[in-house]
């Protein structure tokens, strides 16, 4: 596990014990890890500007995060903005 993994498993961590009470708390950690290039933390940020968790709802940047994720290579990604291509 490398500094990245570390820091967007507390972001993890925070928002599963603060739960949407901290939201901001925890899309800070998942910020420093993207900025690192840390994929799954894109999506993470990706997910929460779609669903509004702890952040403003935000389609148009929940699709740019998933962008730069798949532009990492992360199937997920990948996935993810397929989904929601699909469905527009």
């Amino acid at each position: 596990m490398n500094v990245t993994d570390i820091v967007i498993l507390l972001g993890f961590l925070g928002f599963i014990v603060l739960g949407f009470r901290d939201g901001f708390s925890h899309m800070e950690w998942y910020r420093k890890a993207s900025d690192k290039g840390h994929a799954p933390a894109m999506i993470s940020l990706g997910v929460a500007y779609l669903q509004g968790r702890g952040v403003g709802r935000d389609d148009e940047e929940g699709v740019r995060w998933f962008r730069k994720a798949d532009g990492k290579g992360d199937g997920n990604a990948a996935y993810n903005l397929g989904m929601l291509l699909a469905t527009q």
